[in-house]
């Protein structure tokens, strides 16, 4: 359980500190990061918490939001 918290704080730590650096320059590489870092706190909580369900969701998930952000930082360039 000490993982879980431990993992997940400072999952949750560094995406705040990527969306205020994102909020003042937007960029490519940190709208990535802000698409991987929750991908990363769902599979961790999966894993740890043994929910598997969860674990095969966050990877859809994951796929999904990092596919649709590349798509999106494509179109602005």
């Amino acid at each position: 359980m000490l993982i879980y918290m431990i993992g997940n704080g400072v999952l949750i730590v560094a995406y705040y500190i990527v969306y205020i650096i994102y909020f003042k320059k937007k960029s490519a590489e940190l709208a990535l990061a802000l698409a991987v870092i929750p991908s990363c706190v769902f599979l961790l909580s999966g894993i740890l918490l043994r929910h598997w369900l969860l674990v095969g969701f966050a990877a859809v998930f994951a796929i999904a939001h990092i596919y649709v952000t590349k798509k999106n930082n494509k179109k602005r360039s």
